[in-house]
């Protein structure tokens, strides 16, 4: 086994004096730089992290986050593991642990960490059996994703005695951005949508919406009739070539996107916050409904907060397709969520039928659909099914079981 640094090194620096409360852990989010250690990691009184990692947080998992950082940050990561299996080692050859079954004791409690090259390996064969050996790649820019199944977490810098790597200004601590509701990555959120207007029945468009830069309004977006989504400027700092570099820094789930997708994704982002918004005031639930590839396409459905047996939820969700199938015909599926109050969690998923002449009744719930939709304006009325259990959050909050998304 080689434990090879490939001499690569990372300064450890003490914790600066300057304000870093921009890099505290409540306001680390996806794509944000921030600093990170392990659970394992505070020890004493009042309690202090040895090092902790400065990367860029890229997801959540069952056990902590999953975060990225340049080569020579894994490598004091690396060199930190070391650290506690020599602190490891000689307290359990203090305690009389034989020889023999020192090195297993010391790799099942802190397995080896090395890198072979240019790859990252995680030996866990002692702890998990035969197999158990986890190798790292690099990204294409070089960094590497920390997660290892380990409990990792986003820290204060001010807890940490020494930083490894180099710690953002700020205005640099967000490499970027995710919408707050749909999968989209953004290289900042200054673009925004503020308001978005139904169009009189003689324009060209259905609705408009403001665009705003920094607070201040760009331009508008019209949904023209036949479904296209155009810009217009209003001013000469921010342009349609803006725009456009703007969303080429976009990706959606990794991939490239159009200016008309970015566009929709923003105006259903403002649509879905006033929904949640209205439906709040007036003590209901929000549901949304999202296409095949997460888009949030519809956001005019409440519930009443009343308890749901489990197998209630699909049948709402096919109730609601009944109405929304038939303004969409496009759609092949649709997604219904509801808003527990912190994220949005699985209603249920219905596949409509293929067939371009299906009607109204060949979709499941058609029949039914007008007596359980509504909006916030309008108050959904739904059937009294028999309640097993809060299956959609009542107004407290109280989330209902299922799939998060």
């Amino acid at each position: 086994m080689s434990n090879d640094n490939d001499g690569h090194h990372v300064q450890l620096v003490d914790q600066p004096s300057t304000d870093l409360t921009y890099l505290h852990p409540d306001n680390v989010r996806i794509g944000s730089i921030g600093v990170f250690a392990g659970d394992w990691a505070r020890t004493g009184e009042p309690a202090r992290i040895s090092v902790g990692f400065v990367g860029t947080l890229i997801d959540h998992s069952d056990r902590g986050v999953v975060w990225r950082c340049t080569r020579e940050v894994a490598d004091a990561v690396v060199a930190d593991q070391q650290r506690l299996r020599d602190a490891e080692r000689k307290a359990l050859a203090a305690q009389g642990v034989p020889g023999a079954d020192l090195d297993d004791a010391v790799d099942d409690n802190f397995p080896p960490l090395f890198f072979d090259g240019d790859v990252l390996v995680l030996d866990e064969t002692v702890r998990c059996g035969q197999g158990a050996i986890d190798r790292v790649r690099p990204g294409g820019d070089g960094r590497y994703p920390i997660n290892f199944g380990w409990t990792w977490t986003a820290v204060d810098p001010a807890d940490c005695d020494r930083i490894a790597g180099a710690l953002p200004a700020f205005g640099e601590h967000r490499e970027y951005v995710m919408a707050t509701h749909q999968p989209l990555r953004m290289p900042h959120d200054r673009l925004t949508v503020n308001e978005v207007l139904a169009a009189p029945a003689s324009d060209r468009v259905d609705y408009a919406a403001t665009l705003s830069l920094d607070g201040n309004t760009v331009g508008t977006v019209g949904h023209t009739r036949a479904g296209a989504v155009e810009f217009y400027p209003l001013r000469r700092e921010f342009g349609l070539a803006d725009l456009e570099a703007f969303v080429r820094d976009c990706r959606w789930r990794g991939r490239q996107v159009d200016t008309q997708t970015v566009l929709q994704v923003l105006i259903a982002e403002c649509q879905t916050t006033t929904h949640l918004a209205a439906a709040e005031a007036q003590g209901l639930i929000a549901v949304i409904v999202r296409d095949g590839d997460d888009h949030i396409v519809g956001t005019d459905i409440v519930l009443e907060p009343r308890p749901f047996a489990p197998g209630d939820r699909q049948s709402l969700a096919e109730l609601f397709t009944g109405r929304e199938a038939v303004r969409r015909p496009g759609q092949n599926q649709f997604v219904w969520q509801v808003w527990t109050g912190r994220r949005w969690q699985m209603l249920g998923i219905v596949d409509a039928p293929r067939d371009p002449a299906r009607t109204e009744q060949q979709v499941p719930g058609a029949d039914r659909a007008s007596t359980v939709t509504g909006s916030a304006d309008h108050p959904t009325t739904t059937p009294d099914p028999e309640s097993t259990g809060p299956d959609v959050p009542d107004t407290d909050g109280t989330e209902l079981r299922g799939e998060d998304q």
